[in-house]
């Protein structure tokens, strides 16, 4: 009943994402540079200028030249990196979302996607990004699954990612304070050796812990739109127009999260990439379930159609074939390399 499934996998497409994912890695490096001058520098230097006096002044002036590097340098890197990356992702979803804006970023989408080539030629990594099952409803509902997976998907790695960073903040507190004071040195030293050159480290974990939760609280607010947009979408209570509509002003929405919000470093993702995915494409399933059904009983005629013309005559009733298209890209999933 729509073309998500085919036209995600279009080269054109998979080059869109391609050069989104390589963008946002090269922000995240960038941070990560910016972590390694900020953090370990400024424990090294404070040392040094309680330590070695003689050298206070050219401490103080390695300070400073961090400080510009970072604010001129890096900081302005890293944002035109997360927003270009944005945008990017903005026109994927536009396009196989079939609004087709406008897109005048050939030039550097084709550069980075080349870049990302090199360490995944095919785009394996990168096929059949939303559930193949939304193919088989009308474009509208279809879309806001896929709007509802994006939330979703972001909202709860944000929340593995803080649980992650906190707790490993916690072992670190209490392994260094056991350490510490069994190893019989004064509470001054401990707290002006051990603990004094942790406090940057661990101001850093607390805001970046902050930062994503804030943004998966603004998530949740919008995943309760896209629940609203569902429930209008099953039960047919606006025209297909307004539904239109407003899906729009919600990816837009979701856009603006994107430019805005804090990164999750690869190595997370990577980590949580299959049971989310495979929770993805679950989740899709019963959604589809669901529209067929509440249409069904309205009266509507919701044959189950599959996402390529040349199989539709094969196509068996509703849950079989939610069903074998899961199974089917649960198969692909265990079968990607990480």
């Amino acid at each position: 009943m729509n073309s998500i499934p085919q036209i995600q996998n279009e080269e054109k497409h998979l080059g869109q994402l391609a050069a989104q994912r390589q963008l946002y890695s090269e922000a995240k490096h960038t941070l990560g540079w910016q972590m390694i001058l900020v953090i370990p520098g400024a424990v090294f230097l404070s040392y040094v200028i309680a330590l070695r006096p003689a050298y206070q002044e050219w401490a103080a002036l390695f300070v400073v030249l961090i400080t510009l590097f970072d604010v001129l340098v890096l900081e302005p890197r890293q944002k035109r990196l997360t927003e270009k990356a944005a945008k990017i992702q903005q026109i994927f979803d536009s396009e196989v979302f079939g609004w087709n804006d406008t897109s005048s970023e050939i030039e550097e989408i084709t550069d980075a996607a080349m870049r990302h080539q090199k360490k995944d030629p095919g785009y394996s990594r990168l096929k059949d990004w939303y559930p193949a099952s939304v193919g088989t409803i009308p474009l509208i509902p279809a879309r806001i699954i896929c709007q509802r997976s994006n939330i979703w998907w972001d909202s709860k790695l944000r929340r593995r990612y803080t649980t992650v960073l906190l707790s490993s903040l916690s072992v670190l507190v209490a392994a260094v304070s056991f350490i510490g004071f069994n190893s019989g040195i004064t509470f001054q030293r401990f707290v002006f050796f051990i603990f004094a050159p942790l406090l940057p480290l661990l101001i850093w974990g607390i805001r970046e812990g902050r930062k994503h939760l804030e943004s998966a609280g603004r998530l949740d607010r919008l995943m309760d739109r896209a629940l609203e947009l569902w429930q209008q979408a099953c039960q047919k209570s606006t025209t297909d127009t307004r539904l239109e509509e407003k899906s729009r002003a919600l990816q837009l929405e979701i856009y603006d999260h994107r430019r805005s919000a804090p990164f999750i470093f690869d190595w997370l993702y990577g980590l949580f990439r299959k049971k989310s995915e495979a929770h993805m494409s679950k989740t899709a399933e019963q959604l589809v379930e669901e529209y067929v059904g509440a249409r069904t009983k309205a009266g509507e005629d919701m044959t189950v159609v599959s996402p390529n013309p040349k199989n539709r005559a094969q196509i068996p009733p509703p849950s079989v074939a939610t069903e074998q298209i899961v199974n089917q890209r649960q198969k692909q999933i265990e079968g990607k390399p990480q």
